[in-house]
């Protein structure tokens, strides 16, 4: 379960870029397994995101409402809705309340500034009670839409936090987009972090053929959640 978990941790920070016309680099540090850097590549277009990076390639639909994510090292990808990854994530969380895991959500939006690369952002604190806390900075600089944030929260979080995040809708959207992003994530006695820094976006038009899976992969069965041993 823990390595779903944190996939679908990662997948749900994907789901931030689901608007048009843009290409989208940042870089991603992760002390899972030992420091690792992977840079990922983003294009958005319509309804369309597609996400690259070192192990995985992720594209969204939001007009037919699934996802499509692909194993490079396997050549293998799996079709997975909304409602079934709403559906997962609920399950997951409802486990985890079960093993006695606090996870009431707190957002605290504060008047603290800084300067990510290029970018003049205000910070922004979100905590699911003891398993997952996260620092984010949004700036203004950045014109992308931050409702495709909440989009993504009524997907992939857990209702408590999905709640949490509407509520706070329009004063998150009015400090703008994340540029900078650190998690800190205990699950089953493990601590896990990782930091993401965008570090260059630009408008840019794709052809349909970007948003497809990459040719000779092979489809496989979406995975399923197993319960965690004790």
């Amino acid at each position: 379960m823990k390595k779903l978990l944190l996939g679908l941790a990662g997948f749900a920070l994907i789901l931030n870029f689901a608007f048009a016309g843009y290409y989208i680099e940042q870089v991603t540090k992760t002390s899972r397994g030992g420091e690792h850097e992977t840079v990922q590549r983003m294009w958005i277009q319509g309804p369309y995101t597609k996400i690259d990076s070192e192990k995985s390639i992720v594209i969204v639909d939001f007009n037919n409402q699934n996802a499509i994510i692909s194993d490079k090292t396997k050549k293998t990808y799996f079709k997975i809705s909304f409602q079934e990854m709403r559906q997962m994530m609920d399950r997951v969380f409802e486990m985890m309340k079960k093993m006695g895991m606090n996870l009431t959500p707190t957002i605290e939006i504060t008047n603290q500034t800084k300067k990510i690369g290029n970018f003049k952002c205000t910070v922004v604190y979100i905590s699911m009670g003891n398993f997952q806390k996260t620092e984010e900075c949004l700036s203004k600089d950045v014109k992308i839409d931050f409702s495709a944030y909440l989009k993504a929260a009524e997907i992939m979080f857990p209702k408590d936090l999905a709640e949490a995040m509407r509520n706070k809708g329009k004063e998150l959207s009015a400090l703008g987009y994340p540029v900078y992003s650190k998690t800190t994530s205990s699950i089953m006695g493990q601590t896990n972090t990782s930091e993401t820094i965008l570090k260059t976006y630009k408008e840019e038009n794709f052809p349909a053929s970007v948003f497809t899976v990459p040719a000779g992969y092979v489809e496989k069965p979406a995975p399923q959640i197993q319960m965690p041993r004790r």
